[in-house]
């Protein structure tokens, strides 16, 4: 009777699998980067600076890259913990996800023709993270949308 239970989990796993499986490559999900930083806030910093920095980044890099159909920046809000930043970046396919990051690259020596330019841009945004990064990427089970 044991065994026969064990064989039906197994059945039903393999089943949900093979059918979201099949239903994923009908709908076309979506892939999406999560990347999650240490926000830190520095001596000298400021709310209007980060926004600042960030909003420029937004304009001249993410919204003009066509790789990119949405990002999210989100800080956290409440709990034991709140220097976690997350960025969740949302691409058509998985492809895409280098096509984007070779444009953003692309984008941004445009934004910031010089070296100087860059590298002033990246100390002022830089001094905002701290040591912690962590990259995933996830897909999108199309039969949990809303």
């Amino acid at each position: 009777m044991r065994n026969l239970s064990f064989l039906l989990a197994v059945i039903l796993l393999l089943t949900f699998f093979i059918s979201f499986q099949g239903n994923a490559q009908d709908e076309d999900p979506h892939v999406y980067t999560v990347t999650t930083t240490e926000f830190i806030f520095p001596d000298g910093g400021s709310n209007a600076e980060w926004d600042s920095l960030n909003t420029l980044y937004m304009e001249n890099v993410i919204n003009k890259n066509e790789y990119i159909i949405s990002q999210m920046a989100l800080r956290h809000m409440w709990g034991n913990n709140s220097q976690d930043l997350v960025f969740i970046t949302e691409y058509k396919t998985f492809a895409d996800i280098e096509k984007g990051q070779d444009r953003n690259t692309e984008l941004f020596r445009e934004a910031w023709p010089t070296r100087e330019e860059r590298q002033a841009y990246n100390k002022a945004v830089n001094k905002y993270f701290g040591n912690r990064h962590s990259d995933e990427i996830y897909q999108e089970d199309p039969n949990q949308r809303k």
